[in-house]
């Protein structure tokens, strides 16, 4: 079993009401259809520790459903019933699955890894929990964007530095951040990803 699935499956039962997430999906597709663009959604068995992708081939799900499943975060949601599994947040196993991107024949691709931080950042007090959690993630995205990188993609990455994390704060569920975690994104963001770019000129 991946490290980050066994990490999860330490937290206790989450007691939150996934109902507004299958709500959200039911009223964005009503008719129980999915968008013509190609959607996947990650999840993960929470028995096996298997990355499942949540998409229009599966027969009977709902877009709803998908959602419920890939948001059932360890600690906050109880996991989702889909047929015969059990399946929690795909982000306990990959924060991105970017890696089955190498399926497509891309030529560049843009990870968004609010999870993941490269280079480390000073943590005080309870900040040093949310690192705990963060640093595995971190590699695991630095191991899918060199395999993606190895086919020959060019990657950029969209990922929180030192300032966005001091607006976000230790709780990374806290929505309270949430205006000044967006304000600290916009102002240190836009340089971070034009030196990437610049970089593969």
């Amino acid at each position: 079993m991946d490290a980050l699935a066994g990490l999860a499956g330490l937290l206790p039962r989450g007691r939150g009401n996934p109902r507004f997430l299958t709500d959200l999906g039911e009223g964005l597709f009503p008719d129980g259809a999915w968008p013509s663009t190609e959607i996947r959604l990650m999840a993960a068995d929470s028995a096996t520790g298997e990355l499942i992708a949540l998409d229009a081939t599966q027969p009977d799900l709902t877009v709803g459903q998908a959602i419920s499943a890939s948001w059932a975060i360890p600690g906050w949601f109880p996991p989702v019933k889909i047929g015969e599994r059990k399946l929690v947040d795909g982000g306990t196993v990959s924060p991105t699955a970017a890696h089955l991107l190498s399926e497509h024949s891309l030529d560049e691709v843009y990870i968004v890894a609010p999870m993941s931080t490269r280079g480390g950042a000073p943590a005080r007090g309870l900040d040093h929990a949310e690192r705990l959690l963060r640093r595995p993630m971190t590699k695991r995205v630095d191991h899918e964007q060199r395999f993606l990188e190895g086919q020959g993609i060019k990657v950029i990455r969209i990922e929180p530095g030192v300032e966005e994390l001091k607006a976000m704060g230790p709780n990374f569920m806290d929505t309270r951040a949430r205006a000044a975690t967006m304000i600290a994104a916009r102002e240190q963001l836009p340089n971070r990803v034009r030196t990437q770019l610049e970089s593969q000129l």
